[in-house]
């Protein structure tokens, strides 16, 4: 087996059984409580279920039944209940039988994780079936995993041989073949291994020669690819997940410990974003504005605490404490983890009761809350889910106020055309190109969905530019 110190962080310790007291143990508040939706996915005929990763509305992890004999079977789960993925017959280069299967990752209609054919591990790829399996694993690999895809590329790692009698793990990644697989661990790092990817580019961690851990952004699937994120003053760090220049993850300076951390600009810029609240925290991943992740209560005199699934926007203080959702419609867990959050604000996690109960696979979903959506000169009575799912850039909400049907300004400032924060000549450039466009979001006042902008409209957005109107 392919022992990762990066996965061991979620319920890595005793939970104590008892009961949950918001203020004091979680540090939440009820206006948290109010902001997602909680709801635990059918298993059926599962005893348990603990799910990895999520999307294009489904989750990927493993279950274990009576159904599945016992052992653990790799598992898509949806809103209907779930989908074995655990491949028929038996390993075709060694003829053994498939003693269990886990999936990791997902993306682009793919599923990723392993098998174990024997006394192997071996990396896999499926495409929504249990008969869809690719096995991945090259010749000159002992074991593989693979962790990530994109619908494209896969990662993982794989133990290989040095050539000295050593065998080390590696960072690998494929493009759907065992043929595909080449060795992008970086330079000057014997060991090393990749998490997520997205769109060619992936993080993960690298090992230095003493053992500890380096987080790690590949800017291509090479050696010569990957980026080092562990500043100075940390002893250790992990990288997660990856969109474009953003990575996420967590770790710790010497004599401290895991907090949540965004890299930015390539790793140019870190921010600590743990909530102060907290013990440790933890990020594993993300979308456009927002990351998930976990943190953990501060330990008892006995060295017993809980995990709590969260999100952030940036933040410290922009943490949401996702477990009070949860509690909502489901009081008997002590604890959750979210792993993933789709593009739509989806949020996957699992929840459990215990360290040694079975778990649960839950999907968060961002309440809908009155309020206004303003895009360019317009003003629309949009809940702010559907105001960030109309996806138009320039779109702000602001919540609790109504549209104005007497001011030109109010809620929305319709002199700040272009939502950048201040009122400038860029404003009346952006209105103009909308205005000869003929697109509706330069008719002020309006809705934005329908009517063609008039030359009344010019006056209006002019007299709110000159008198400097937010």
């Amino acid at each position: 087996m392919i022992a990762q110190r990066a996965f061991d962080n979620s319920f890595k310790t005793p939970i104590r059984l008892a009961a949950l007291v918001c203020a004091a143990v979680m540090g939440c508040s009820i206006a948290h409580a109010q902001q997602y939706q909680a709801t635990l996915l059918p298993t059926l005929s599962l005893d348990e279920a603990f799910l990895q990763h999520a999307s294009g509305g489904v989750g990927v992890g493993f279950s274990s039944g009576q159904i599945t004999g016992g052992s653990s079977h790799a598992t898509i789960f949806n809103n209907l209940g779930y989908i074995d993925l655990h491949p028929p017959g038996n390993y075709p280069p060694t003829g053994v039988p498939f003693s269990g299967s886990f999936a990791y990752g997902s993306g682009g209609g793919q599923q990723v994780g392993f098998v174990i054919a024997g006394l192997e591990d071996v990396a896999t790829l499926w495409s929504g079936s249990d008969v869809s399996a690719v096995f991945l694993q090259a010749p000159w690999m002992q074991d593989s995993v693979a962790y990530g895809t994109d619908g494209v590329n896969q990662v993982g790692s794989a133990r290989v041989d040095d050539g000295f009698g050593n065998v080390l793990t590696k960072a690998i990644a494929w493009s759907g073949s065992a043929a595909s697989a080449l060795d992008i661990t970086p330079g000057g790092y014997p060991e090393a291994f990749a998490r997520r990817v997205r769109a060619g580019r992936a993080a993960g961690t690298s090992i230095d020669d003493v053992g500890f851990y380096a987080a790690t952004l590949w800017t291509s699937l090479t050696p010569a690819g990957g980026i080092i994120l562990r500043p100075a003053n940390y002893l250790e760090t992990i990288a997660n997940d990856v969109r474009g220049s953003v990575v996420v993850g967590h770790g710790y300076p010497d004599g401290g410990v895991n907090h949540a951390l965004i890299w930015t600009n390539d790793g140019a810029t870190l921010t600590d974003v743990h909530p102060p609240a907290f013990f440790t925290s933890f990020l594993y991943g993300l979308n456009a504005t927002h990351q998930v992740g976990i943190v953990s209560s501060t330990p008892d005199i006995d060295g017993f605490n809980n995990e709590f699934a969260g999100v952030w926007s940036g933040s410290s203080a922009s943490f949401v404490n996702l477990h009070t959702s949860l509690l909502a419609i489901a009081p008997q867990f002590t604890d959750s983890a979210a792993y993933a959050i789709e593009e739509d604000g989806t949020i996957w996690g699992l929840a459990r009761v215990g360290s040694n109960a079975p778990s649960a696979v839950v999907k968060w979903t961002l309440l809908p809350s009155a309020g206004t959506c303003c895009r360019g000169a317009t003003c629309a009575p949009l809940a702010s889910s559907a105001c960030v799912a109309a996806g138009q850039a320039g779109a702000s909400f602001v919540s609790g106020s109504a549209c104005s049907a007497a001011s030109v300004t109010s809620p929305c400032c319709y002199a700040d055309y272009d939502k950048a924060g201040g009122i400038a000549v860029g404003d009346i450039f952006a209105f103009l190109n909308d205005w000869f466009g003929a697109s509706p979001f330069a008719r002020v006042g309006g809705d934005g969905s329908s009517g063609a902008p008039e030359v009344g409209d010019i006056f209006s957005f002019l007299n709110a530019w000159f008198a400097g109107g937010c």
